[in-house]
């Protein structure tokens, strides 16, 4: 058939009629039944590829996913999204059992969203909130009804309590203050570290982490230094320790008006409710078991009263090895240039 290429193409059927002639029938039958029958098996192929991706569109638009990943973009380099903002199914605006701070907190009075984080203060903005909404239960933390964070019982409205409308101009209104509060991350991961897997009879990582694995006790005392539960939290997800980078979807960075450091909890704090006009009232005073105090007055304590940040853990739990190894499981959170962070601060060098 080669000799054929280079003649025109009314010499090439020619050429190919005269071969086709020459050929025994029987063979010639043959061809013509394994040539229809590859033709039948690709169009299978087909069909079957098309309607597994068609099944995965519908299985994803019908639930969130728990496990996302966020491709990491430099967010100065990002525009502010065209056409609606918000949209059905997403992280922001679906309510999720499991996961009690996906949505933001919105405090209509105040025009304030807030994202509020694990193990960054978050019990205590939600006090803020509930107070700023008129409970007079504000302050509580129940067991039983597990206040202030069970967005069942604590009173509060989200984002995705609104139509899509309202949420679209919720967030991309410049009337409304979109903040959040982050934390260090090698800080954060620590504090999740005594609190989750160290304290309280290991029972989060135990819930969370554990039960599934082939050998449960191996999973928690394997857990027990922070090298163990960083390995741990590689295959586990859970909000306590999830990147804060994380926090929203990369289309929403542009719209955060404030971000806040627990590591300067009163002044950020002081600094956002003059902003919305609510700290005469609710943060001025208030707060701590005088009632004199203001809101993160004892920021160590206010920010997260289940692990205190002191130098001693830092060279009790860290080595310069582990150190390194959680500044990179977190890169995402140092390159964000709205966080703002130190880039990797050295704990463990000699000073």
């Amino acid at each position: 058939m080669k000799i054929l290429r280079n003649l025109p193409r009314t010499k090439k059927l020619e050429g190919i009629f005269d071969v086709q002639r020459k050929m025994n029938p029987s063979f010639l039958s043959l061809l013509v039944l394994a040539t229809s029958s590859l033709a039948f098996f690709a169009l299978n192929v087909y069909q079957l590829s098309a309607w597994n991706a068609s099944s995965r569109a519908i299985r994803s638009s019908q639930q969130v996913e728990t496990s996302r990943i966020i491709h990491h973009v430099p967010i100065q380099m990002r525009r502010k999204t065209r056409g609606r903002l918000v949209q059905p199914g997403d992280f922001i605006y679906y309510k999720d059992d499991r996961r009690w701070d996906s949505a933001p907190i919105v405090i209509e009075s105040h025009k304030l969203v807030f994202f509020t984080i694990p193990k960054v203060g978050c019990t205590v903005w939600k006090q803020l909130f509930r107070r700023m909404e008129g409970y007079s239960d504000w302050q509580d933390q129940d067991g039983e009804r597990l206040l202030p964070h069970n967005p069942n019982e604590n009173g509060l409205k989200y984002l995705y309590d609104y139509p899509i409308d309202k949420a679209n101009e919720i967030m991309t209104s410049p009337k409304w203050t979109k903040a959040m509060m982050v934390r260090e991350p090698k800080q954060r991961f620590l504090s999740a570290f005594l609190d989750k897997a160290v304290s309280n009879d290991h029972a989060h990582i135990m819930g969370k982490c554990c039960q599934f694995m082939e050998d449960p006790q191996q999973c928690v005392d394997s857990a027990q230094t922070a090298s163990g539960f960083l390995n741990l939290i590689k295959t586990c997800e859970d909000d306590h320790w999830r990147a804060q980078n994380d926090r929203v979807d990369y289309k929403y960075w542009p719209y955060i008006d404030m971000v806040l450091h627990v590591e300067k909890a009163e002044e950020d704090a002081k600094r956002l409710l003059q902003k919305i006009g609510a700290w005469d009232e609710f943060g001025q005073t208030g707060w701590s078991k005088d009632h004199q105090s203001p809101i993160f007055g004892n920021a160590a304590k206010s920010a997260g009263d289940h692990a205190t940040w002191s130098q001693w853990q830092v060279w009790k739990w860290y080595t310069p090895e582990v150190e390194r190894q959680v500044e990179a499981f977190y890169r995402a959170d140092y390159e964000n240039p709205l966080f703002n962070f130190t880039t990797y601060e050295c704990f463990t060098c000699v000073k």
